[in-house]
């Protein structure tokens, strides 16, 4: 398979447009269609920044290796749920400040799971 197939059928498969990628990547979204054509190539460093993006190796981006992920020992073979690829999708779809935003939540949700669960063992 090409690299633009590859970046097409990823970027579906993650329930993202290509305007939306742009937006993410940081370039217009007739780069991202001329990439998915075949038209253009992405430079080196886009490359690696969208198999970043993906959480894919280059080489599967390159057409190089059927395994999605950077080294066969890597522990992120497991699928995602349909509620954590959603989680992940929105999550990369937001600015700077919201995904600070976020993660501040996530932790403080976090922490405050962790106390109720030290209560609970301190009351029973």
């Amino acid at each position: 398979m090409s690299l633009g197939i590859n970046i097409s059928k990823i970027r579906i498969n993650s329930q993202i447009s290509q305007r939306q990628l742009a937006q993410d990547l940081g370039v217009s979204a007739g780069a991202v269609g001329l990439w998915e054509t075949g038209k253009r190539l992405p430079d080196a460093n886009m490359i690696i920044k969208i198999a970043n993006y993906f959480n894919v190796s280059t080489d599967y981006l390159l057409g190089l290796s059927p395994d999605l992920t950077s080294t066969q020992e890597d522990t992120y073979h497991e699928q995602l749920s349909d509620d954590e690829a959603k989680l992940l999708n929105t999550y990369r779809s937001l600015g700077t400040d919201e995904k600070q935003i976020i993660l501040g939540k996530a932790l403080d949700l976090k922490l405050s799971s962790s106390v109720d669960t030290h209560r609970k063992k301190d009351i029973g």
